[in-house]
């Protein structure tokens, strides 16, 4: 038989789901200018109010080189929470946003 549990058949729609709602961003778009390809120039620990709201550590920062603006930053946050709010992220943000909706869901993750 071709069929899948109730469980499968949620699991792939949500992995789905998951894949359409959230951006997977190597270097954020530039801040002043909106071109791709900037550079990662290093992290600041130091982190904002909003940023340690969202449980970032540490802040990575980007140069354009199209207008020559260092003003992009990308926080790493960890709060399931703030990351549903930003949609963005690479494997820690990923993990941590999908983790906690399946946990929501009542799989153990």
């Amino acid at each position: 038989t071709n069929y899948q549990t109730g469980d499968e058949l949620f699991l792939n729609r949500f992995a789905l789901y998951f894949q359409k709602m959230m951006t997977w961003v190597n270097e954020p778009p530039c801040a002043n200018c909106g071109a791709k390809g900037s550079k990662c120039v290093g992290v600041r620990g130091a982190v904002t109010p909003e940023e340690k709201e969202g449980g970032a550590s540490r802040v990575e920062l980007y140069h354009c080189h199209t207008c020559n603006a260092q003003t992009t930053t990308f926080p790493r946050y960890n709060s399931p929470i703030k990351i549903f709010e930003t949609k963005r992220g690479r494997c820690g943000e990923y993990a941590n946003l999908c983790g906690f909706m399946l946990h929501c869901c009542g799989y153990d993750v």
